[in-house]
């Protein structure tokens, strides 16, 4: 058909009329913009430096599930609670981000939070971020955090993006498209700081809300990944973290 050309576009490339030229671009070490720390937990945690806050009636365990997962046990009484947190901190100001894969076999009378803290509550029937009603509780032994929120002692069963600056709590806003966590599936909840204090929400790689000046973004407040889980009432449950990733800019 004249102004047509027909092309012909062979499924395997043919290197036997001549070699193929590589020229390489990179001389010496490649030096990466970002410190990543990627656990999947293929062995217990404490031999990766996380630290496992039981004595609030949460038994944490690694399962050989999922490829590798610490499971956060709770049942028995209620308010039963446990915080898995790590040693290693970074730095808000420098654009840092976290990663957690996690499911809740229920999502009645419980409450699940996942993020950054500065320091795990560590006090019986507490954990780092819980709400009452529409508003972020007063925080035990935790002055700055930022994370998701799914807690059902808040004023309607949705993950909240929640946040606290040096002792004082914001206010919890949903997150975008009245987000309700589903019973023993895994979601992927992300926070990710810039250097001005402003912090974005994720949900399954979605953004889901942002927070201005919602956490200190100097240098000297350092953050540990966290996750925290509690139950509130007497019914098994069980929230399941297959992986956390954790990176910062240099």
């Amino acid at each position: 058909m004249a102004g047509f050309q027909q092309v012909i576009v062979l499924r395997d490339l043919d290197f036997s009329r001549g070699a193929a030229a590589y020229q390489p671009n990179v001389k010496g070490p490649i030096m990466t913009e970002l410190k990543i720390f990627d656990e999947t937990f293929m062995a217990d945690s404490d031999e990766h430096d996380w630290n496992e806050e039981e004595v609030n009636g949460v038994t944490i365990a690694h399962s050989a599930a999922d490829a590798g997962a610490m499971t956060m046990t709770a049942g028995g009484t209620d308010d039963d609670c446990g915080e898995l947190s790590h040693t290693a901190q970074w730095t808000a100001a420098k654009n840092c981000g976290v990663e957690v894969w996690l499911k809740i076999s229920q999502i009645t009378s419980i409450c699940v939070a996942a993020g950054f803290v500065d320091a795990k509550t560590a006090t019986n029937d507490r954990i780092a971020m819980e709400m009452d009603a529409a508003t972020l509780k007063n925080m035990t032994g935790t002055a700055d955090c930022c994370g998701l929120l799914f807690d059902t002692d808040a004023t309607t069963g949705v993950w909240y993006c929640v946040a606290a600056n040096n002792g004082t709590e914001g206010t919890p806003v949903a997150a975008l498209g009245s987000l309700a966590p589903v019973a023993a599936t895994y979601v992927k909840l992300r926070i990710q700081t810039d250097s001005t204090g402003k912090v974005a929400y994720y949900y399954n790689g979605v953004a889901v809300g942002s927070q201005a000046a919602a956490i200190a973004a100097a240098s000297t407040d350092l953050l540990t990944p966290y996750v925290g889980f509690i139950s509130r009432s007497t019914a098994a449950a069980v929230c399941t973290i297959a992986r956390i990733t954790t990176w910062q800019e240099f």
